[in-house]
């Protein structure tokens, strides 16, 4: 028999629960920069069909920033490490 969402809730001391989602692309986006410091950086994450999920920000700083330069990559690479995340092969 379906639950009746019509009948009373019951209010509950507050309770974490943990719901296992699948995600299947990220968009990462430097959000924020410090010069010299930090930046701060932005992941959004989407689920199959493109369904937006959720957002993470990731501060890079000290030696992490240093390591920056002008190689862009390195923020890929950097955040794929921090979130323990595989890229796919992109075909390039």
């Amino acid at each position: 028999m379906p639950i009746n969402f019509n009948a009373p809730k019951i209010d509950i001391q507050t309770k974490e629960i943990t719901i296992i989602q699948e995600l299947t692309s990220i968009i990462i986006n430097v959000d924020t920069i410090d010069l010299f410091n930090s930046a701060t950086i932005q992941v959004a994450y989407f689920g199959p069909g493109g369904n937006f999920m959720k957002i993470d920000t990731l501060v890079m700083e000290g030696e992490d920033y240093a390591k920056w330069s002008n190689n862009d990559q390195y923020i890929y690479d950097y955040v794929y490490a921090q979130l323990n995340i595989i890229p796919l092969p992109t075909g390039n």
